[in-house]
């Protein structure tokens, strides 16, 4: 917490004498929870200066809504090598957020045109769909059940 305290007294500093006089929306984001509640505790520089909104589970309509895309097929997922930067592509993906439309051949197609937008290189095209896949030549398809398997 130390390294935190540093950062809360130049921010409080920033703050007070520069930033509040403008229209600005400081967020402060975190998943670590005894942190974050510690950063609007008595003793602390923004103790009573913010407002604590936690914010549940979002389901896929919400979050489309909020990012303002539509279903249109499009690169979501990049996989590249693993240097400094990136100099191989791996493979190259798109999430499907319908939830009751598979990935389909149009969805495939769609894809393959923009990996050829963006390649000459036959990468691996694999989706990521709630609804299954209905569709050849994708060198994978994962389920929200794989995604979450791969993170735990």
């Amino acid at each position: 917490m130390e390294r935190v305290d540093a950062f809360e007294r130049l921010l409080q500093r920033a703050w007070d004498r520069f930033l509040s006089r403008k229209p600005v929306l400081l967020i402060l984001i975190g998943s670590d929870l005894p942190m974050m509640e510690a950063l609007n505790s008595y003793e602390r520089p923004f103790h009573q200066r913010g407002t604590e909104m936690v914010i549940g589970p979002l389901n896929p309509r919400e979050i489309q809504r909020m990012l303002g895309r539509g279903n249109d097929v499009e690169i979501d997922v990049v996989g590249a090598d693993r240097g400094p930067i990136a100099e191989e592509l791996r493979f190259l993906g798109s999430v499907k957020w319908l939830e009751n439309a598979p990935f389909d051949d149009h969805d495939f197609a769609a894809l393959a045109r923009h990996r050829a937008a963006l390649t000459d290189e036959p990468v691996p095209l694999v989706a990521l769909s709630r609804d299954g896949v209905a569709c050849s030549g994708l060198a994978a398809a994962y389920d929200p059940d794989d995604l979450m398997r791969a993170w735990s």
